[in-house]
């Protein structure tokens, strides 16, 4: 695994690969103003895919959308695939702005958003910054966090390898507020319809008076169907975990462990814990006759914790960050 720490900035020379990618894209264009636009894109995708390197996050240039030649000519984007997870969109920054220009057509099924500041020259490119998303066509520099941020959305070695452990790579709560549940995962509002769906809608009802009762107004909040797959002695558990922002930037919490398949209680031996990002205990409970679990805390964006659930020596555990 790489040694290299990220900074809260980073500038980079641009590489000759870089521009000779560009000018192949850009020669592609009959529009001038849209061939610099691609010369540009290209450039700055080409430096997070270089910075990404250095972490030892893989990224895949070919597979990119913006490495598709009518893809370049029917959008504007700045693309890049990073491994299975998904794309974070590179947006160039000239020389001097104090913005950065994100259009509309890229604000949704983005990991996130890097600005790279380029030099006059086209010499030396600078990330700048990392927005998790956006709902503005013009954004400030200032609006941008740290380069750093970046690594609690996109998977780093170190990362990758907690995928292969129990929890696998972070659930990203945040992303729920915007209606968008990862695998494994589906948003509560979609468990609750009428039509028959596999296992959570048979205790449909039990999840929506859960979803009430936590009181996630204008929040969100998704459910995992459980299963330990232990025959003839267990059936299905459901986890619900719910998100709500507060009036300081921080967020509340909840989540709820619940029977499925027709059972009234939770197996009395399972214990579920929250554990924080050192995997220290934070809260514990055992459910012994209950009908549910529940447990509420805060928490603000980076912030990372797992819930664990033990039951007859086998575990699941199930990463987040907010």
């Amino acid at each position: 695994m790489s040694t290299f720490e990220p900074t809260e900035k980073f500038t980079m020379s641009v590489s000759l690969e870089a521009h000779q990618a560009a000018q192949l894209f850009r020669a592609r264009q009959l529009d001038p103003a849209k061939g610099k636009q691609i010369y540009l894109n290209t450039i700055a995708v080409y430096a997070v895919h270089d910075y990404l390197q250095v972490l030892g996050i893989d990224s895949d240039l070919a597979a990119s959308p913006s490495w598709d030649p009518v893809t370049q000519t029917l959008s504007d984007t700045g693309a890049l695939q990073i491994g299975t997870q998904g794309q974070l969109e590179c947006r160039p920054v000239l020389p001097e702005a104090d913005s950065c220009h994100i259009p509309p057509d890229v604000w949704a099924d983005r990991l996130g958003y890097v600005a790279v500041q380029l030099d006059a020259q086209l010499e030396q490119a600078t990330l700048l910054g990392f927005l998790s998303q956006v709902s503005a066509e013009t954004v400030p520099l200032s609006a941008f966090s740290q380069l750093e941020v970046m690594l609690d959305y996109v998977g780093t070695d170190e990362v990758a390898t907690d995928a292969a452990a129990p929890g696998g790579i972070p659930t990203q709560l945040s992303r729920w507020l915007q209606g968008r549940a990862q695998a494994g995962w589906q948003m509560l509002d979609s468990l609750w319809v009428d039509e028959p769906r596999p296992a959570l809608s048979i205790r449909s009802q039990s999840v929506v008076q859960s979803h009430v009762r936590l009181g996630i107004t204008g929040g969100a909040a998704g459910g995992s169907v459980l299963d330990f797959s232990i025959p003839d002695t267990l059936k299905p558990l459901a986890l619900l975990v719910g998100i709500s922002p507060t009036e300081n930037a921080l967020f509340n919490i909840w989540v709820n462990v619940v029977p499925m398949g027709g059972m009234a209680e939770l197996p009395p031996e399972l214990d579920v814990s929250i554990l924080d990002e050192t995997n220290q205990a934070i809260m514990q409970a055992q459910a012994r006759e209950s009908k549910k679990l529940e447990f509420q805390f805060g928490g603000e964006v980076g912030d990372h914790f797992k819930i664990q659930l033990m039951l007859n020596n086998l575990c699941v555990t199930e990463n987040f960050v907010v």
